[in-house]
């Protein structure tokens, strides 16, 4: 088996174990859920943890699943009591709005005697919006670029958010009657439920509120995983926090001064946009800013978005050390906002398509 073969089993054994079918399904066993439920599911897993209800045998009495574009799931689509929409992440649009406003409505709807289930993943914050009065589409849509330009991170893009919604911070479930249930995918540093789509999913009973899935978990499937193979484990921990090129300068600094063996990092970087990016995302990005540090260090790696996309891309991330990228290039790549053409053309690209989990991101890299 060769070592980039070893590398992707690991990061797609962290994926398998969280994805949202595996997770919900789990977690409807041990709570015992009992049908019929009502299930409001949104977020970019949506769609994969109603089918984890179903895998667990839940009836639905009726369902409202909001994902991103090109999520949804043909076998919901046949379900005449499932209603499926697709909306815009990362920044908010029209469809946005509409599914903000079917979905306080389906929550309103649900009578006192009814169960309603909320399935949260990440994403759900730009995909379902209701704005407080005063606030526009536009002005959502300016503020939202603007921080994702400046490299803010999820916390506090959801802060703001949170704040100019009828929906989220716990808003949405004042307005339930029904006997309410929220199970979560944490894509959010600290696994905060008011912080994962901004609050979307936060009820008033914290007993009724769980975080089924998180990046500890898929890391530990990719511990599993590397260990199987008879690699040693150097290293496994969440710390892919703070902007890309200091991400890069840590983790290149780990690698090149640590023992043989394998490495696993999590979290979620920034990226601090030029005025006209090109083409990537933050995983692209730090996959090619390592490749620059770690060039003839005999150390390959993978990183990549455990939901199968890193902005605006097709791409879920890229690999490091397979190729000792062009310097000169690369930097000018990087400065631009266009690692992901670089990583492309590179052949270092790495593309899975939705994956229906979120639980942030997965570092793999072995030093040999």
């Amino acid at each position: 088996m060769t070592t980039e073969t070893q590398i992707e089993q690991a990061w797609q054994a962290a994926v398998s174990a969280v994805t949202g079918e595996r997770a919900v399904a789990l977690a409807a066993q041990t709570a015992g859920t009992n049908g019929p439920v009502c299930v409001a599911a949104v977020g970019k897993a949506a769609p994969s943890m109603v089918l984890g209800l179903l895998a667990a045998g839940v009836e639905l009495k009726r369902a409202l699943v909001v994902s991103k574009d090109g999520h949804s799931d043909e076998r919901l689509s046949r379900m005449a009591e499932v209603r499926q929409l697709e909306s815009a992440h990362p920044v908010p649009d029209q469809r946005s709005l509409q599914a903000g406003e079917e979905l306080l409505q389906f929550v309103k709807d649900c009578t006192a005697d009814e169960q309603l289930l909320l399935l949260v993943s990440g994403g759900a914050s730009s995909l379902a919006e209701q704005l407080v009065p005063g606030e526009t589409l536009q002005s959502l849509q300016a503020k939202t670029q603007a921080l994702l330009a400046a490299g803010a991170d999820i916390a506090q893009i959801n802060t703001v958010r949170r704040e100019l919604s009828l929906i989220k911070g716990g808003k949405l479930a004042a307005s339930c009657r029904a006997q309410l249930s929220s199970w979560m995918l944490s894509d959010v540093e600290g696994d905060e439920p008011m912080v994962i789509g901004s609050g979307i999913g936060v009820i008033a009973d914290p007993s009724k509120q769980q975080i089924i899935a998180s990046n500890a978990i898929a890391r530990e499937a990719t511990v599993e995983s590397l260990q199987r193979d008879g690699l040693e484990l150097q290293c496994n921990e969440e710390s892919l926090y703070g902007d890309v090129n200091d991400v890069a300068d840590r983790i290149a600094a780990r690698l090149i001064n640590g023992p043989v063996g394998a490495y696993v990092f999590g979290g979620e970087p920034t990226v601090v946009l030029p005025e006209n990016p090109g083409e990537g995302g933050r995983n692209q990005a730090l996959a090619l800013a390592l490749g620059l540090r770690l060039a003839g260090t005999g150390v390959i790696g993978l990183v990549a978005g455990t939901d199968g996309t890193d902005g605006p891309t097709l791409a879920a991330g890229g690999w490091f050390g397979r190729h000792n990228p062009d310097s000169s290039a690369a930097v000018l790549a990087l400065e631009a906002a266009d690692a992901g053409r670089f990583l492309r053309e590179s052949g270092q690209d790495f593309v899975t398509g939705p994956t229906g989990t979120n639980v942030m991101d997965i570092l793999v890299a072995i030093k040999q």
